[in-house]
């Protein structure tokens, strides 16, 4: 029976349990065809908890993360030749921390990478980290080992705020760092900015904008409304008094405009509703192939990764994933089988991030003949209803585009559009 307490979504989708999760993968990569394709390298481990993180898993000691590091590589070995055998686009280096690692970690990483799988002559390899965690020394070495992309969370240049959210390093040090980054002139370097942190005003927020802008040289920004689930610490101690609340829904759409028009005025590029590039080597492919729900090899602890039809969840828990790595078996902890409507809701899922507007006709055609015409019908009605509440306006040709509130806040919209696909089906 499929999983009713999932609904589909940007984020997430319905799938049916499966036994034999280790058998489904290896008959996943038996029916795996020349899709484009992600490939996710997950680190685990931080250092330390980002009060507003719901992503954190624990922190590791030197030992065990060198013993990490050791089977991820050898995980990426073991399937190279049969998940490696189509080119890759992208390959993203997640967490957790990755910049917590030392560069000789990262590096041998790389190398697993580089020499396991095909990699598009294009291909897009990120590593994730915060600002102290990439020096300028062990920055130029994961350039000269292929890493072409830095990401990194900045959240806020305000010193202030930053205290509340748990980051050390000051502004001063973050400009200092970020300048000499720029300098090496390798990568695309990309950071975070978050709006409606705990007591930020409209002219903190502003500020953040200005500063990022007038004193930086970043090739690429994230702009994210920060979102405080009930069971993180941040959520803790606003409601103990120790912080202060966040900005109510208005206020933060609102810093939302400012952001837009803050990047609109400084002619950056609009990739998605959040992504913004200020020049032309910044492409963000990782999240464009993955928003549309494509192929995604995932590699680690925690792993999540899709192929063939099928969503898979690798082992959380060091002695599982160890055992299973030393074995040489795929770590895999599940596996579901997802339904038939999941490429037509993968076609719409990309076609919101990117290029931020819904052509029901092209959903369609990812669908099977026989559904096509319903399926583009309920797609046609649900965008007239969204277009009414204002998320979407149409366009000439038959498309819909996002409108600013949607690009705000989309994914109840995604998510409707998206069941209405899965009742064509019936």
């Amino acid at each position: 029976m499929m999983k009713q307490t999932v609904l589909r979504g940007m984020m997430g989708f319905p799938c049916r349990e499966l036994p034999e999760p280790h058998r489904v993968w290896e008959e996943a990569l038996a029916a795996d065809t020349a899709t484009r394709r992600t490939l996710y390298i997950h680190i685990p481990y931080c250092r330390s908890r980002c009060p507003f993180c719901p992503f954190y898993l624990g922190g590791a000691g030197e030992e065990e993360t060198a013993e990490y590091v050791r089977l991820l590589r050898l995980e990426l070995e073991r399937w190279g030749e049969l998940a490696g055998r189509f080119p890759v686009n992208a390959v993203y280096f997640g967490g957790g921390t990755p910049s917590d690692l030392g560069a000789e970690s990262l590096v041998s990483l790389l190398d697993a990478v580089r020499k396991n799988y095909r990699l598009a002559a294009d291909c897009e390899i990120t590593v994730e980290g915060r600002i102290d965690g990439f020096e300028p020394e062990k920055a130029r070495r994961l350039a000269a080992h292929g890493a072409n992309r830095l990401s990194i969370g900045i959240q806020t240049f305000d010193t202030e705020l930053r205290r509340r959210l748990g980051r050390v390093s000051d502004r001063r040090a973050i400009l200092g760092r970020l300048e000499a980054l720029a300098a090496i002139n390798e990568f695309s370097l990309v950071v975070d900015l978050l709006y409606a942190l705990p007591g930020q005003t409209a002219a903190r927020w502003e500020a953040d904008l200005a500063t990022l802008l007038a004193s930086t040289r970043v090739s690429g920004l994230d702009l994210y409304r920060l979102k405080v689930s009930d069971t993180l610490p941040l959520a803790a101690a606003i409601r103990a008094g120790k912080l202060p609340p966040v900005p109510d829904g208005e206020t933060a759409y609102a810093m939302h405009l400012a952001g837009v028009e803050a990047m609109r005025s400084a002619g950056a590029v609009r990739i998605s509703p959040v992504h913004f590039a200020f020049d032309a080597r910044e492409r963000n492919l990782n999240n464009t192939v993955s928003s549309s729900k494509q192929v995604c090899l995932q590699f680690g602890m925690k792993a999540v990764g899709r192929l063939a039809g099928r969503r898979f969840m690798q082992h959380s828990e060091f002695r599982s994933y160890r055992e299973l790595v030393s074995a040489g078996r795929k770590p895999v902890k599940s596996a579901g089988l997802l339904p038939p409507d999941f490429a037509a809701c993968g076609e719409l899922a990309g076609q919101i991030y990117r290029p931020m507007r819904i052509f029901p006709g092209r959903v369609a055609a990812a669908a099977p003949a026989a559904f096509r015409e319903r399926v583009e019908t309920a797609v046609r009605s649900g965008a007239e209803h969204w277009a009414e509440r204002g998320f979407l306006t149409a366009e000439p040709g038959g498309g819909f585009a996002l409108t600013e509130r949607a690009n705000f806040s989309h994914r109840e919209m995604a998510s409707d559009l998206m069941e209405r696909i899965a009742e064509a089906y019936s």
